[in-house]
């Protein structure tokens, strides 16, 4: 409801007492209507009197009847209520009068009519002069989205070698290395110092430059509450500040001065400002206020200002007294690919406090895209919690809704194809076994004899998962496979994936699926089977997948051991391969009512 000058009714008199105030005034002019043939006997000198006093109770009546509307709904107009009222009021008068002369020219039921849409009338033209609005406050939260941009390139599956000694410590406590655990704080005390003189601030600027007597006292509670509240954090931080100072000869000459100060600042200065703002502040001295507080800020201020770079002389220093084997701890902890760095920054929560993800998804709408290989949305708690196949989950009545779109003899058909996906094993699959050897040099005799061959000892390669490269680009999943650094298999990489088959009877197809960036080389048992862009691989713009038919060579596996040797050549983005067969049984020898021919098998890996 807007403030208007001429809602004369205090919000003391309620409602019911208004609207009984409103049915008085309206009797009123009814029983001055009834004492209008006495005036008529005195004639015109007392009648027109008399016609003003009935004027002045309708205008009163209307009157009323607008302040009481003006309780619900706003009325807007620009003119003032008493005038509205006047006009409601005359005109109510004119319309009873004509009601009256026209008592010999027209019948009951015809004058009733004409009175009741002269009285409609009357009041809609009031109601377009008031302008009545009805308003309702609602009040919601309205979940925003936001949305986090996932660098999935080649770029965020390499290792940083060269990490300034601050960001080392703190990717290897970020990863749990005790030996970082224990690096000085100091960035952070100078964050909690910007974070003290924030509110303290906010505070003195809410007050403005020459508060009076009314302001002070409205804004004592909570700029109270502020300043007792940052002379306390002020004295939090004088043991962090201390430990530095504690490692004797450790910070130069200057860093350790200029530290001694800003931890005497928090101790004594800032915390002593605070008290003596806060009592002028209780006495209602707006000039020593200020004076203290803007003392306590600049304390603050210089303080958080000096500490970053302090920060950074003091790792380095930190580091420096580390011994030998920390130091090689350190240095471990700290050698991860940047895309797990970016999610365990991101995700996970430091000691003692809460995980930034969790903390953005508690006030909004987060969405997770990558953008680097590709571009899509994925799922933001699967991204978290480390999955390597962070799909979104289908919208609900998904499923549903493609069903209801296929034919009938869809169903039959979709069990059959599952029944038959059901019968194909893979012999050689992603989370597979594998070793790998990077090449430094692209002759074939760089080499190791016999590494293709079902007997050679790979115990002195790197073990790990399939694939291999500096990224895996085919299914963004930073983790998986054997990393490899730029400079480490600048020719390639030699895999070797060992798997047991079947008896060759059980086989009906055997498929060899590889994704690689740029080239490839495959043999099984030591034979040839398979290559792409080699031996000279030319760079390619993305992942290539092949898939080549290998049943003539499923009656040569060895029930026992059999191994399938891979030469990858500049595996940029890596290079995975899958080996599947189908077993030969009635199901999938009885087709799923597709045409002839062998079946490929499904796209899903």
């Amino acid at each position: 409801m807007p403030n208007r000058p001429d809602l004369l009714l205090p919000e003391a008199l309620t409602n019911p007492w208004l609207a009984a105030a409103l049915v008085g005034a309206a009797a009123l002019c009814v029983g001055l209507h009834f004492l209008k043939p006495l005036a008529a006997r005195f004639g015109w000198p007392a009648a027109l009197p008399f016609f003003f006093v009935r004027c002045a109770a309708a205008t009163g009546a209307v009157w009323l009847a607008l302040q009481l509307a003006s309780r619900f709904i706003n009325l807007t107009s620009a003119l003032p209520l008493w005038g509205i009222a006047a006009l409601g009021g005359f005109s109510l008068e004119a319309v009873v009068a004509l009601y009256a002369h026209e008592r010999t020219l027209l019948g009951r039921g015809r004058r009733a009519f004409v009175l009741a849409a002269r009285l409609g009338a009357m009041l809609i033209l009031l109601g377009v002069i008031a302008q009545p609005i009805w308003s309702r406050m609602a009040i919601r939260e309205v979940r925003r989205d936001l949305a986090i941009l996932v660098d999935d390139s080649e770029s965020m599956q390499m290792q940083d070698e060269s990490l300034p000694v601050p960001a080392k410590l703190a990717v290897a406590e970020m990863f749990g290395e005790d030996a970082a655990s224990w690096r000085f704080r100091l960035r952070e005390s100078a964050t909690a110092f910007a974070n003290l003189a924030a509110p303290v601030e906010a505070g003195l600027a809410d007050l403005g430059e020459t508060p009076d007597a009314e302001t002070l006292d409205a804004r004592a509670d909570p700029l109270s509450q502020v300043l007792v509240e940052a002379g306390e954090k002020s004295l939090d931080l004088v043991t962090e500040l201390a430990r530095p100072l504690e490692k004797g000869g450790m910070l130069p000459k200057a860093d350790a001065e200029r530290l001694a100060a800003i931890q005497r600042a928090a101790r004594t200065e800032i915390p002593a400002r605070l008290a003596r703002a806060h009592d002028a502040l209780l006495s209602g001295d707006a000039a020593n206020l200020r004076g203290h507080a803007e003392a306590a800020l600049e304390l603050m201020r210089a303080a958080a200002a000096d500490l970053p770079a302090m920060a950074d002389r003091a790792d380095d220093a930190f580091f420096k007294a580390l011994s030998d084997p920390e130091k090689a701890a350190v240095d471990k902890a700290a050698a991860q690919m940047r895309s797990a760095v970016a999610r365990r920054a991101i995700a996970e929560a430091p000691p003692g406090r809460q995980a930034l993800l969790a903390a953005l998804r508690e006030r909004f709408n987060v969405r997770l895209y990558l953008f680097g290989q590709s571009a899509r949305e994925i799922d933001a708690a699967s991204w978290a919690a480390g999955s390597r196949n962070p799909e979104l989950p289908p919208e609900p009545g998904e499923s549903e809704a493609e069903g209801a779109a296929e034919p009938e003899s869809a169903p039959s058909s979709t069990a059959a194809a599952a029944a038959a996906n059901a019968n194909i094993i893979r012999l050689v699959a992603a989370g597979s076994a594998c070793r790998a050897l990077p090449l430094k040099d692209a002759a074939a005799a760089a080499e190791p004899s016999g590494w293709r061959d079902q007997a050679f000892d790979d115990a002195d390669w790197r073990a790990g998962e399939n694939g291999a490269g500096y990224g895996f680009a085919f299914d963004q999943a930073a983790e998986q496979g054997l990393a490899l650094r730029p400079g480490d298999a600048p020719a390639g990489a030699l895999l070797r994936l060992a798997f047991a088959a079947p008896a060759a009877a059980e086989i009906e197809s055997l498929a060899l699926r590889v994704a690689c960036n740029d080239g490839f080389i495959a043999w099984l048992n030591g034979t040839e089977i398979a290559r792409m862009n080699a031996p000279n691989a030319e760079p390619a713009d993305g992942v290539e997948t092949a898939e080549i038919d290998l049943d003539r060579r499923a009656r040569r596996l060895d029930p026992t051991k059999n191994v399938l040797a891979v030469r990858a050549s500049t595996p940029r983005s890596g290079c995975r391969c899958l080996l599947l067969f189908r077993r030969a049984d009635r199901i999938a020898r009885r087709g799923t009512g597709g045409g002839g021919g062998r079946r490929g098998f499904p796209k899903d890996d």
